[in-house]
């Protein structure tokens, strides 16, 4: 993967992996509390990043890190860097910190945050006791610093993927309240391989709420309720319509924003699907992944996608007794946002918010988003308007730039009126459908490529195509050029 990474930021790019089992002397830890037993998983933490004041911060906690119960102990740090990628994103590994958690207690607390207590500032007290002193430091503001912090965060095993880490990252207010500079700017996923275009667009963004309208959350409603100038809500109701077609529908007629209000389910390979939230017919029809929106999605103007649960899934719920089991529509967000699949990026919530949060956030967060036109405002945007209550609700980045959307500029050819949309059959020169021809190109190339590694050479018909693929390709990037680096006057 190569260094693509934005200059607006200093990055830290962290990657959670499996603890290997010769190490894990704690997978048997005695609870405190008496003979019992409690299986617990420990996770290395790796941190990419050539930032030299969190470089000194990893290298000031090569310590020894004692487990609760368990009377060995176990490196955290350099130590266990030679087991590891030494680069990724084109950053050097520069510690290995860790996560362990004990998962029959964190099950039985997180079914009971997500349906009975909703109470994120105590999950995210038990949260901070899973990760190790440097990974507790690296969330803290830096007021020093020249640029805000961008921490990329990731995993490699699935069932750490719908815990609220968003709760520790956003525990400390100055981290989205403080001069831009200080910030930490937390978001889920990889660095894309490569850069998404900063997206042309009218005065106002245009944002499609997808949903049976008997089931949009009180509080969401209030939020879209005397939203700025700059931004433009319809409602797209699934009443009559299945949640398939009122995405087809958001694509073709140009939207920039899409909020769907669904209700989900996981399956047994980890994958998340949405269904609609209403009783009906629509409950016969197939439930979408991510792979599927994608499609509906691939060369659309859509450049963010909100993930809410309807009314009934926040609704308070006691768990049966020795039943910990949490809904599975948080896990269903977080399973396909964070998919492999070419979606926009994702703004998931993955817990419950009371009504005052919902509307709070959700305000806040199209508010900054229409006036800044930059992602990392908007989620400051949101965070900053419920202070105090802190919000389970995750960013899965799939764009370079803060930057998303770019005033519609006369001088890139763009006439009064005459912006494009896949509904007008018009945009040659939209970036968002050069993008889409310039993935499925890159795609192609890569299929072609591997079958020629495994089978030491092609037919000479496929190795012609294959260039003119290739030509095609360089002529696309560099139709695509202006429209993925930032301009003057642009948030940098």
């Amino acid at each position: 993967m190569s260094n693509i990474l934005s200059s607006e930021f200093d990055e830290v790019v962290i990657r959670l992996t499996p603890t290997p089992l010769n190490i894990i002397a704690e997978s048997q830890a005695k609870r405190v509390s008496g003979q019992e037993y409690e299986q617990t998983h420990s996770y290395d933490v790796l941190v990419y990043t050539n930032v030299t004041d969190i470089v000194s911060l990893l290298s000031e906690s090569l310590v020894t890190n004692q487990i609760e119960g368990v009377g060995t102990t176990v490196e955290v740090g350099n130590a266990q860097a030679y087991r590891h990628a030494q680069s990724l994103a084109g950053l050097p590994l520069a510690g290995v910190e860790r996560v362990v958690v004990r998962w029959s207690g964190y099950q039985e607390y997180l079914s009971l945050f997500r349906r009975g207590t909703k109470d994120p500032n105590r999950f995210s007290d038990r949260m901070f006791e899973t990760l190790s002193r440097g990974l507790v430091g690296l969330f803290s503001p830096r007021p020093k610093a020249e640029r805000p912090l961008r921490i990329w965060w990731s995993s490699q095993t699935p069932e750490l993927d719908d815990l609220p880490w968003e709760l520790v990252a956003h525990a400390n207010e100055q981290s989205y309240v403080a001069p831009p500079n200080s910030r930490v700017f937390f978001v889920r996923g990889l660095p894309p391989n490569v850069i998404a275009p900063i997206l042309p667009v009218e005065e106002v963004l245009r944002l499609a709420v997808i949903g049976d309208q008997s089931g949009l959350p009180s509080g969401l409603m209030a939020a879209l309720h005397n939203l700025p100038s700059g931004i433009e809500v319809t409602m797209i109701g699934t009443t009559d319509t299945s949640l398939r077609q009122a995405l087809q529908q958001t694509a073709s007629e140009g939207y920039e924003l899409a909020h769907v209000v669904t209700t989900g389910s996981v399956s047994l390979s980890y994958e998340g699907f949405l269904k609609d939230s209403h009783s009906g017919g629509s409950l016969k029809q197939p439930a979408l992944g991510a792979r599927e929106i994608s499609s509906i999605l691939l060369g659309s103007r859509v450049q963010v996608l909100s993930l809410s649960p309807s009314e009934e899934v926040s609704r308070p719920v006691k768990p049966n007794k020795g039943s910990f089991s949490p809904p599975s529509t948080y896990r269903a967000f977080a399973y396909l946002a964070g998919s492999t699949a070419h979606l926009p990026s994702v703004v998931a919530c993955l817990g419950p918010m009371d009504p005052r949060q919902t509307r709070g956030f959700w305000k806040g967060f199209y508010k900054s988003l229409a006036e800044s036109l930059a992602i990392d405002e908007a989620i400051a945007g949101g965070l900053r308007a419920t202070p105090g209550i802190l919000e389970p609700v995750a960013l899965f980045l799939r764009h370079t730039h803060s930057t998303l959307f770019r005033r519609r500029p006369q001088e890139r050819g763009f006439e009064e009126g005459a912006l494009p949309t896949l509904a007008s059959g018009a945009g040659a020169s939209d970036p968002a459908l050069i993008n889409a021809q310039l993935q499925v190109s890159r795609d192609t190339i890569a299929n072609i490529t591997l079958l020629r590694n495994q089978y030491s050479t092609l037919h000479p018909s496929m190795e012609e195509y294959l260039k003119q693929e290739q030509a095609r390709h360089s002529e696309l990037e560099a139709e695509l050029s202006p429209w993925t680096s930032l301009e003057e006057g642009e948030p940098r």
